[in-house]
């Protein structure tokens, strides 16, 4: 099976899995639709000014939020994948919002010293491609790699090499799906933008919850591919 097909084969097992096991991922997605209801708000209709510390503690409220709601549904997927009872929340969160944060930095530092000798902005885009994906894994390692002697860089370096298509896959479904909440913010209307945000927001969260799945399951797969032990 190619990559592409494998990566298609894991949505339609991670859509169906959603529907069947609904009661495990529910709170994970509700809490996601709050989510989007809150950065929905129409900060500037409200009298708030661009960039308003109301606006910007929300976004970063629902940022780390979002990313606690991601490592719920991570915990929940390693658990039936392993058959064990599930990981405590408190622990593996600030582990991968830590991991999520070194990775980003990641990405972001390679641009700026290439822009910095070249001073070309497309140029500059590459590294920040090619980082993206050597790191992809690296969050998800955090959390479902048990052993603390593991290094989750190298590990995730591994799992590009191996199957660099489908950690690729990964990676631009998420984003094409983060594309489209960039995209409300072009719409005039306040009205219009409040309505559709709030519409989104349902189809958001359970991308967001089968996007999850579907990336443990490719991790998984990765992890079989390279023989990783741990």
């Amino acid at each position: 099976m190619s990559e592409i097909k494998l990566y298609i084969h894991f949505w339609i097992v991670a859509v169906r899995e959603f529907f069947k096991n609904f009661p495990l991922y529910k709170n994970s997605f509700f809490i996601l639709i709050i989510l989007g209801f809150l950065s929905s708000i129409p900060w500037r209709a409200l009298g708030f000014g661009e960039g308003s510390i109301p606006e910007i503690l929300v976004a970063l409220t629902v940022a780390i939020l979002s990313l606690v709601v991601m490592v719920n549904v991570i915990l929940i997927e390693k658990s039936v994948i392993l058959n064990r009872p599930r990981e405590r929340l408190l622990y593996a969160a600030p582990t991968f919002l830590i991991y999520t944060i070194y990775a980003s930095l990641i990405i972001v530092a390679g641009p700026f010293i290439v822009f910095a000798f070249t001073q070309s902005i497309v140029v500059a885009i590459i590294p920040a491609l090619f980082s993206g994906l050597a790191v992809a894994m690296v969050p998800v390692a955090s959390v479902c790699i048990d052993n603390d002697n593991v290094n989750y860089f190298k590990l995730s370096w591994r799992m590009f090499l191996k199957k660099t298509t489908l950690v690729a896959c990964v990676a631009i479904i998420s984003v094409l799906t983060e594309l489209v909440v960039f995209l409300l913010d072009f719409i005039s209307s306040w009205q219009l933008k409040l309505v559709s945000s709030l519409v989104y927001s349902f189809i958001d969260a359970f991308l967001i919850v089968v996007l999850t799945i579907v990336m443990i399951k490719v991790f998984y797969q990765l992890k079989i591919a390279i023989k990783d032990p741990s």
